[in-house]
């Protein structure tokens, strides 16, 4: 991962974020993160986990996790994720980890191992 002081301000790409749809999975039982971390893991993208007083809420981009579903063991299984609109309602700045709801502009720049980098406001104002 890069430094911060080793990104180009004139690298970053400004972003308004918009939010997206989330795919929702409720679990209620109480067991422990680690174990639905495992559970997770073939979903191989970003998963937020919230604690309810059932149990737990599982949130994900829905676009990453309907292409996941569809036609892969899990489309018949008895985890049923459900489509909340805008339920992926910020995301987190790539350097200090601030949250960047929506509506709300920040800045872009390619990772060297794939994706991109997100930035805040803040953030983009230390690079060079």
């Amino acid at each position: 991962m890069k430094a911060l002081h080793q990104i180009l301000r004139s690298e970053l790409e400004p972003y308004d974020f918009t939010g997206t749809d989330a795919a929702v999975l409720s679990i209620d039982k109480k067991v422990p993160q680690s174990e639905l971390e495992e559970l997770c893991e073939p979903l191989s993208c970003q998963i937020r986990f919230y604690p309810t007083e059932t149990g737990w809420k599982i949130k994900a981009p829905y676009w990453q996790v309907a292409d996941f579903i569809e036609g892969s063991e899990y489309a018949s299984s008895p985890l049923q994720f459900v489509r909340e609109p805008k339920g992926w309602d910020h995301e987190h700045c790539s350097f200090c980890h601030e949250h960047i709801p929506i509506g709300t502009t920040c800045f872009t720049t390619p990772h060297e191992e794939g994706g991109y980098y997100l930035l805040c406001d803040s953030c983009s104002k230390k690079c060079k």
